[in-house]
């Protein structure tokens, strides 16, 4: 049997395939290469651009209600798209990839229908030196508000 995904992991869902629609047929000025869910060690990253979806922090709160009864959960998750660029006109192309990017979750606020509002944080340019070489880009961190069922984190 499938696993049941909840209002959380559907989000991040969401925000992976919006990811994957930075494409020039779309509309976009690059096409993403690879958008990966979480960094499998190991795996080295040839093909650039591309998006690494990393679930960071969330915060709930659950407002009592007029009535004095609990209400719907409201969640804030925060998300980082770490973006990774070729180093030659690295910061050219990291600024390209955030307009396009930015442009791409502006387009859908709701992520289809399960946020209440995605808000854009800010931005951070990264250079990173390991034992792969240089890594490069720029890190796009937005915050998700949601919410979701009184007892239940599958449902509305």
């Amino acid at each position: 049997a499938a696993m049941p995904d909840s209002i959380r992991e559907r989000i991040a869902q969401n925000i992976a395939s919006t990811m994957e629609g930075i494409r020039m047929v779309n509309g976009f000025d690059v096409d993403v290469q690879r958008v990966l869910r979480a960094r499998v060690p190991g795996v080295k990253v040839q093909e650039f651009p591309t998006i690494l979806v990393v679930e960071r922090s969330e915060t709930k709160e659950q407002p009592s209600t007029p009535g004095g009864l609990l209400g719907k959960w409201s969640c804030a998750l925060t998300v980082a798209l770490v973006c990774g660029v070729r180093n030659d006109e690295m910061a050219r192309e990291a600024n390209l990839l955030l307009a396009n990017v930015e442009k791409a979750l502006l387009a859908e606020l709701p992520r289809g229908g399960l946020a209440v509002l995605t808000d854009l944080v800010g931005n951070e340019i990264f250079v990173t030196e390991d034992l792969e070489g240089t890594k490069a880009g720029i890190t796009v961190v937005i915050e998700v508000r949601y919410r979701h069922a009184d007892q239940d984190p599958f449902v509305p």
